[in-house]
């Protein structure tokens, strides 16, 4: 198991996620196979293998990276279920057993990497992929964190790895939707590239009964 170490330089990690659509996690799931070979060539869309590894994060703590299965079905219940509702502040809650269940209905159009202290999940990051030809090597990120993990460097080390990931299966473009008002997720996304190539008025109606700008941001790969 590789063990890396993200301590240095360090970075803010953002507080939440991005804001992710019904429609989007209406085809939601986690790509089972995996190619044992790190050296495979492989088509875009086709699935590569993640290695596991540890990361020392900035606070001393170390976080187990790995592919996000149909396994964690129960470890994401039990992650949303703990978040508070700060962190669920710019999401889509609730986050019921059924909702995460239909998460799990297409494989082959995810990319996910899921971060676990022990056996306790305290992230995940995923791409999903579009599968109609006309958007071929297109994708959409969404990213949670858990609260007891905001500012020490995790959603940093989880973007990074989400974008390798796309980059290896030959993604062409990343595009993801963000509450303009979440400060912390867009200056990490802006750290990895995404430009801001849109703004929706209104889109967003909070938890505090106000509507909130979301900015429609984009990073193109390769």
């Amino acid at each position: 198991m590789l063990k890396l170490d993200v301590r240095s330089p360090p970075v803010e990690a953002f507080r939440t996620n991005s804001y992710p659509f019904e429609r989007r996690w209406a085809h939601a799931c986690w790509a089972l196979g995996c190619h044992e070979n790190r050296n495979v060539q492989v088509s875009p869309g086709e699935r590569v293998c993640m290695e596991e590894h540890v990361i020392g994060l900035k606070d001393g703590r170390e976080i187990t990276l790995r592919s996000l299965t149909v396994d964690d079905k129960e470890r994401l219940l039990a992650m949303f279920t703990s978040m508070s509702e700060e962190a669920l502040r710019w999401g889509m809650p609730p986050y019921t057993r059924e909702k995460i269940e239909r998460w799990f209905a297409a494989p082959q159009d995810m990319i996910g990497v899921a971060a676990l202290q022990g056996d306790r999940m305290v992230g995940h990051s995923t791409i999903y992929k579009q599968p109609h030809p006309r958007r071929k090597g297109i994708g959409e990120l969404v990213i949670y964190l858990h609260q007891d993990f905001h500012g020490a460097g995790l959603g940093t080390a989880m973007t990074k790895q989400i974008l390798a990931l796309a980059e290896e299966q030959g993604m062409h473009r990343i595009g993801l939707e963000v509450v303009e008002d979440n400060k912390v997720a867009v200056r990490l996304y802006k750290r990895f590239g995404f430009k801001t190539e849109g703004r929706l008025k209104d889109s967003y109606f909070g938890g505090d009964n106000r509507y909130h700008n979301s900015l429609l941001m984009g990073k193109v790969l390769q």
